[in-house]
């Protein structure tokens, strides 16, 4: 069994994603939030943002096998996507609150439970809006995760 790498995860989720309308040419990846609000300066929102986050091992009690043999063990590998769009206010014309979950709700759509590159679905974690920098730019992100069979020798 080969170790499926971060970036074949990333390049999944990135491409999940852009199968959402209006980020088939407006999906990238990036290090951090920092990494995409550089993006913004030359890309029309919305536009969305897939990062790499870490992973840790499942844990050994609770909800599921930490250490399968002694050359695999189960990892939890986790994503952010960030979605950034206009901002208006909930008194103007522009008031993108309903652009900005309906764009939440088809990334969701996409993403939950796919089961790709891994054969083990996608599952999403959590949702918040993000701090933002930029006037009339607003930030909301997802954290997804998908559990990982890594090899290697564990020992005994």
């Amino acid at each position: 069994m080969a170790n499926i790498s971060t970036q074949e995860l990333t390049d999944e989720l990135l491409s999940l994603v852009q199968s959402v309308p209006e980020f088939t040419d407006k999906g990238f990846s990036a290090f951090d939030l920092s990494d995409l609000t550089q993006v913004i300066k030359y890309e029309t929102l919305p536009l969305v943002g897939v990062t790499y986050e870490g992973r840790s091992p499942v844990s050994q009690t609770g909800q599921g096998i930490g250490k399968v043999s002694k050359t695999v063990t189960m990892m939890v590998v986790n994503f952010s996507i960030m979605v950034a769009l206009r901002y208006g206010t909930a008194a103007g014309i522009d008031d993108t609150k309903v652009d900005a979950v309906n764009l939440l709700n088809a990334v969701s759509d996409a993403v939950l439970g796919f089961k790709g590159v891994n054969h083990r679905g996608w599952v999403f974690n959590g949702e918040s809006p993000l701090p933002s920098q930029i006037d009339g730019v607003i930030f909301y992100g997802q954290t997804w995760s998908v559990r990982l069979p890594i090899t290697g020798n564990f020992g005994t």
